[in-house]
């Protein structure tokens, strides 16, 4: 089901927060794709759905057996209601509430859902079909997923048409959402994709939230590895998201890259104009640095450096305009108290 939201901050977070699924872009990934302009969409088809709706079974059976154009709509329909029933799990396991078990987890809906993908694969005309499906695929957190999406994301040469890059980011996401480390050894060989730098941003994303729900101990070999290389990454969103991941694994070696993350100005230098962005990249800094104060490992110069960067942090807990960022800030200057 994934660790509850939020596993380095107890406090609750501000009441804008997205759901589940926009949680992990927004939390971790500075630049998200593929995912805002089709949830609008998607809402709206649930509100004309009334009370005649169909059931999620009735949504699978019609992305296998449909007609092109309601291929299309049942596979968005049924992403978006995974979304949902993951994202109101996770919501339960994060309470510490009895889990209503989400549809998806009948022994044969999963097989089901991995033939509608296959068969999308060998059907013309069914990119976004599969799009919706990757996606679909990674929430339900099944691991027998995982070579699916791997061989999308990576298609032999031989496979014609080869995926575009939205499909192949589509599916870069399943492997994201299913918070699986099934899906480690894919998202490190993701890490340096050597075409897109969205892919990168994604496994830095995913290997990010590891970090986040064990610390890292869980790692396989290569994974540290890859996020080092990672900081030396042209893409910027590469970059902060590996020094994240690193941080929220007590490594400092990005330590540098989050001190400039601490500002906007700093951003900017860096290349992270949108003001959304900015956003999620300082929440991200400042947890990072946060965590770093409190990791045995800060002693002597490096406790140093993190010291000073306590005010940046202060500044933004004051004066940032966002009150997301603010609320974050003080949380995170709260913990670094707690441990000082």
């Amino acid at each position: 089901m994934g660790a509850g939201l939020d596993p380095l901050f107890n406090a609750a977070e501000p009441e804008d927060q997205v759901s589940r699924g926009g949680a992990l872009l927004w939390q971790y990934f500075f630049f998200p794709v593929l995912m805002v302009a089709g949830a609008v969409g998607v809402f709206v088809l649930f509100g004309a759905w009334g009370d005649d709706a169909p059931s999620e079974r009735e949504l699978l059976e019609a992305v296998i057996t449909g007609s092109e154009n309601g291929q299309k709509q049942a596979a968005q329909q049924l992403a978006i209601a995974i979304a949902q029933a993951r994202s109101k799990a996770d919501r339960q396991v994060a309470a510490g509430e009895p889990v209503d078990p989400p549809f998806y987890v009948d022994p044969a809906f999963g097989p089901r859902l991995r033939h509608a993908f296959t068969l999308a694969q060998s059907e013309q005309k069914s990119e976004e079909r599969q799009r919706w499906l990757a996606q679909a695929l990674g929430r339900t957190a099944d691991v027998l997923s995982v070579p699916l999406l791997e061989a999308t994301l990576y298609a032999p040469k031989e496979t014609q048409p080869q995926p575009s890059g939205e499909l192949r980011r589509a599916a870069a996401l399943g492997l994201l959402f299913m918070e699986s480390r099934a899906a480690e050894p894919v998202l490190v060989r993701a890490l340096a994709d050597p075409d897109d730098g969205e892919i990168r941003a994604i496994a830095a994303n995913a290997l990010a939230l590891f970090g986040a729900q064990d610390g890292g101990a869980a790692d396989g070999a290569g994974t540290r590895a890859a996020l080092l290389r990672a900081l030396a990454d042209a893409h910027s969103g590469v970059a902060l998201n590996a020094a994240v991941a690193l941080a929220l694994r007590g490594d400092a070696a990005g330590l540098d890259l989050l001190g400039r993350a601490l500002s906007r100005a700093g951003l900017v230098a860096l290349g992270v104009r949108d003001l959304d962005h900015q956003r999620n990249a300082l929440l991200n800094a400042v947890r990072g640095v946060v965590r770093l104060s409190h990791s045995p490992e800060a002693e002597g110069g490096l406790a140093g450096r993190i010291d000073g960067m306590k005010p940046a942090v202060e500044a933004l807990a004051k004066d940032d305009g966002d009150e997301n960022v603010r609320a974050i800030a003080r949380q995170g200057l709260e913990r670094w108290r707690k441990n000082g």
